[in-house]
């Protein structure tokens, strides 16, 4: 982020402010009467309160950095138009790799998932070639909530949402549906309910032997049940 203060005053202030939303908890949608209806979310935040210390909603408005001018300084150097390219992802022979989050609700309680399983150390149900590339179409259930779903060892390229929700789309800024925090290269990604992300990984890198990443919600309390490992292969080996 480049943030140009060239116009401020010393002592004038600059704000950063998270502006209030819709968190989208959809997993609170509940059977009843044989139709879908929402929990109740005052009484989901009361009891929220009362199982643990007071936190802010989520989809609070936040004021979240303060900044002051504390001095003027000469800057002889003009701001370029584009401070960078991001080159196209070569998509030649890539494979693709369907990934559903979802929730499921058992005598063990209330779980996410990533396609139907939860994490076990022992088990690795992503395997792949050093060198391959693959499409991931991910997609959030419906009855769900916004995942940040975060990928170990390389980087990736959003090539397109699909199913966005009203909540969100109005941050649309091209014709694949993406948002401006899809353009570069990724590691996470936010996941809202119902919504479809399609992005490329090419799992080339410099590394010798096999390589043990892996795949999860980047949400603590969600991350020892919503994880899979995925593994980095040789070729050669």
């Amino acid at each position: 982020m480049l943030l140009d203060l060239r116009d401020f005053e010393v002592g004038e202030e600059v704000v950063l402010k998270s502006l209030p939303f819709d968190p989208m908890h959809r997993e609170h949608e509940m059977e009843m009467g044989g139709g879908m209806e929402h929990m109740d979310m005052e009484h989901h935040h009361h009891m929220a309160h009362q199982m643990g210390p007071a936190r802010l909603p989520d989809g609070s408005e936040i004021y979240l950095l303060r900044l002051v001018v504390a001095e003027k300084s000469d800057y002889s150097r003009s701001v370029p138009q584009t401070l960078s390219e991001v080159p196209q992802p070569d998509l030649s022979g890539a494979t693709s790799r369907p990934i559903t989050i979802s929730m499921t609700t058992d005598d063990q309680g209330m779980r996410w998932l990533i396609n139907g399983r939860t994490h076990s150390m022992d088990e690795i149900p992503i395997v792949v070639q050093s060198g391959a590339k693959e499409i991931w179409e991910i997609h959030n259930d419906e009855k769900s909530m916004p995942h940040p779903a975060h990928l170990h060892g390389v980087q990736f390229r959003v090539l397109e949402r699909m199913g966005t929700p009203e909540q969100v789309a109005h941050l649309v800024v091209d014709e694949k549906g993406r948002l401006v925090t899809d353009l570069g290269f990724k590691d996470t990604v936010l996941l809202w309910p119902g919504e479809t992300v399609k992005w490329a990984i090419d799992f080339s890198h410099g590394f010798e032997g096999e390589q043990l990443y892996m795949f999860h919600c980047h949400i603590l309390e969600h991350e020892m049940g919503m994880m899979l490992n995925l593994k980095i292969v040789d070729p050669q080996g």
